[in-house]
């Protein structure tokens, strides 16, 4: 349970703040065409303190960004984790080089996209897994709500297919790596005012490995946002994940909230 609550947690960093490099709510000055973003966050689950499952972590993230041209950004992002409890071992994270872009609007939807590259700089990636890179294509699609007169909604769906690339087709540990990742995840958020906002993202994916076995994962993350100063962000809310099969192997169990499997994370950004 606590290696599932950390990889949670890992996740939220790593995805979710990738994102974030590209399509910051904290942003530094528009006049600048560099930014640099580092968020510190703590994960734990809803475990009691003396339950042997209880997970503790925090983790960090650190993404610079580069405005290349006229709607064109370079971006990038490295992240740790270390456990609170137990061993309280420090371990990198996958670190991620990408490019983003805007890819023209209509009336009602705008679109953007990302290429990004995944570099194998975790323990388990590096020395277990033997990847060499992952690539990544993601297109976004944003509701102009402002166009239905909805000022203050923001709803976006982002579909993302991965291919990995290893040295073996079989890990160190005798597992079948994976080769591919589809997913595709729909994100809602709505602005109190202009420093507090609340959000929420959903995801489901599927991942099939070199043997064409494949597995499928969900999760839900929702949370509030509060950004006192245009470079500064407080982050707090709740994830859950995992398969969504049930015990039986063949139904899909899927629930909004499990306090056996749901993490709560706070995390604080900063931009400059």
């Amino acid at each position: 349970m606590r290696s599932k609550i950390k990889a949670l947690c890992v996740t939220f960093i790593f995805s979710f703040g990738t994102t974030w490099a590209a399509d910051s709510q904290i942003s530094a000055k528009k006049s600048k065409s560099w930014s640099l973003s580092a968020e510190a966050s703590l994960g734990t689950s809803m475990h009691h303190f003396d339950d042997p499952d209880k997970a503790i972590s925090t983790d960090f993230s650190l993404s610079p960004t580069y405005k290349v041209g006229k709607g064109i950004t370079l971006f990038g992002s490295v992240s740790g984790n270390k456990d609170l409890k137990g061993e309280r071992l420090w371990t990198w994270g996958n670190s991620a080089l990408g490019l983003s872009s805007s890819l023209g609007k209509t009336e009602y939807i705008s679109t953007s996209g990302s290429l990004i590259a995944t570099l194998p700089t975790s323990e388990a990636a590096k020395d277990y897994q033997k990847m060499i890179v992952g690539l990544t294509a993601a297109p976004k699609f944003s509701l102009r709500t402002n166009k239905l007169g909805f000022e203050n909604f923001g709803i976006s769906y982002a579909p993302s297919a991965t291919v990995y690339f290893h040295e073996y087709t079989t890990s160190l540990t005798g597992g079948s790596n994976k080769q591919y990742v589809l997913s595709n995840s729909l994100s809602l958020s709505y602005t109190i005012t202009d420093e507090v906002s609340l959000f929420g993202v959903s995801k489901y994916g599927r991942s099939i490995t070199y043997k064409g076995n494949q597995s499928d994962f969900y999760s839900f993350v929702a949370g509030a946002s509060y950004a006192p100063t245009a470079n500064t962000s407080l982050t707090a809310g709740v994830a859950q994940g995992g398969s969504p099969l049930a015990a039986n192997g063949y139904e899909t169990d899927i629930d909004l909230y499990d306090a056996r499997a749901a993490s709560m994370f706070f995390s604080f950004g900063f931009a400059y």
